[in-house]
């Protein structure tokens, strides 16, 4: 057996570490130092819920020692753990930090039977960032989704929040100059800047600091709460977008595309299937207007397959896809998932309360030949299972399923390049609900600027 995970707590101190994009020093500074990669932190936020109809559980994980958590207003107040970390019930947002020369994650899980936060959500922990994109956002009756930003850092953070709906760029009074205080979270109902009776796109951009933000959906049937979860964040537009974790089964199926440029784009929409690549008749070729959010909806013609998708655009677009599960109306979960980045060489992620869940590891390939990923399953005890070489053809997904544990713990590793995205698709029942969850996967890393430090004889 392979023990690549020790359990373990002690306690210390988060740190969180400020990035910037170009440090600019004067001629005759002294040499500057920076920390030895050993040393060197990152740092995760985790969204929580503190309804009193939900329960929730936190775990983070890591593949070798430095793994601390840490609570937003209590961040000297710090616990170490070198393995497996779980928090039962967090009422406010908890950082989740790491060294940078291991790997580590983390997923916040809350299930509700009833009430605002009804159904089964689940997100993978962000990186603090200066900016995030999100799609598939409803903003009208019965869709009310709200953004809370968090700053762990020790300088307040002034952000833009903007709007692309089906008519253009949203007026939206109140988006601009949102300040958030150091060492503080700042909930920004969304419905109070704008409304739309269609999805829209939103981009989170900091004008100073850095952010870590995430998107709190909910749904209602009239008064009736209809079923909530967290919009993961979208890949920031690019030419080529791929979404890796559609589920199989009979639910609603809508893509949501995002156009925010300023030149209307034709996007080419490839179907990525356990059998290959395939065509979506009559979608496979679309117009997203210039600075416009667009609909589709896929329902009958994915026609309960599991399926990635691979968008190819004139011009940088984002995208994600709206999902429900099957049943009746007071038995669908809402869940949504988005374009993702690429994996990284080596990440983990651990699942809380998983052991009654039925789980899937779903990873898509994009490209024009085949891939491979080494993926390991191991538990809260941290003990590891074989490694296990999996195989993904040109344009398919495959399907692995993750062994039941009460905190199932997933690592992938890919090539250096490889162009694979993956996701987490995961069910369980919340007393007649049929809860579904879907954790589109992403490293620490994928979004952090590295500064570049540099001295300028011509400054003062």
């Amino acid at each position: 057996m392979n023990r690549w995970l020790v359990p373990g707590i002690t306690v210390a101190v988060v740190g969180a570490v400020v990035a910037a994009a170009l440090t600019v020093l004067p001629a005759q500074q002294p040499p500057v130092t920076t920390p030895a990669v050993d040393d060197a932190r990152l740092s995760l936020v985790c969204p929580v819920s503190s309804s009193a109809t939900a329960t929730g559980r936190l775990a983070a994980v890591a593949t070798g020692a430095g793994l601390r958590t840490a609570t937003l207003a209590e961040p000297a107040d710090a616990t170490d753990a070198e393995g497996v970390a779980v928090i039962k019930d967090p009422s406010e947002p908890q950082i989740v930090s790491g060294l940078r020369s291991a790997s580590f994650g983390a997923v916040s899980l809350v299930r509700a039977a009833d009430g605002p936060e009804r159904g089964l959500s689940a997100a993978a922990c962000a990186s603090p960032v200066t900016e995030q994109w999100f799609t598939a956002v409803g903003l009208n009756d019965a869709a009310q989704a709200a953004v809370e930003l968090t700053n762990i850092d020790k300088v307040d953070a002034i952000v833009d929040v903007a709007v692309w709906g089906d008519e253009g760029r949203v007026n939206a009074p109140g988006s601009r100059g949102i300040v958030v205080a150091a060492g503080s979270t700042r909930t920004l109902p969304l419905s109070v800047i704008a409304t739309s009776a269609n999805p829209v796109t939103l981009q989170v951009v900091s004008e100073q600091g850095r952010v870590a933000a995430t998107l709190r959906q909910r749904l209602w049937d009239g008064s009736t709460p209809a079923g909530s979860d967290w919009i993961p964040p979208a890949a920031k537009p690019s030419p080529e977008v791929v979404i890796s974790g559609i589920p199989d089964d009979a639910g609603s199926r809508q893509l949501v595309i995002g156009n925010p440029g300023e030149r209307t784009t034709s996007v080419a929409i490839e179907l990525l299937t356990g059998d290959g690549p395939g065509q979506l008749p009559g979608l496979e070729s679309v117009e997203v207007p210039a600075g416009t959010t667009r609909a589709f909806d896929l329902t009958e013609v994915l026609g309960g397959d599991a399926a990635g998708l691979r968008l190819t655009a004139d011009f940088p677009v984002t995208a994600g896809v709206a999902l429900t599960g099957p049943g009746g109306k007071k038995q669908r979960d809402p869940a949504w998932t988005s374009a993702q980045q690429p994996l990284g060489p080596d990440g983990v992620w651990p699942l809380p309360e998983a052991k009654q869940a039925t789980t899937v590891l779903q990873l898509a390939n994009p490209s024009g030949g085949d891939s491979t990923a080494t993926v390991v399953f191991s538990d809260q005890t941290g003990t590891a299972g074989q490694p296990v070489t999996v195989q993904v053809p040109a344009g398919s997904i495959t399907r692995t399923p993750v062994p039941a544990a009460a905190t199932a713990v997933v690592r992938v590793q890919a090539p250096a390049g490889s162009p694979l995205r993956a996701s987490l698709l995961m069910r369980d029942d919340v007393q007649q609900l049929r809860g579904l969850a879907v954790i589109p996967l992403t490293g620490p890393e994928a979004s952090l600027t590295v500064p570049t430090v540099r001295f300028d004889p011509h400054a003062g």
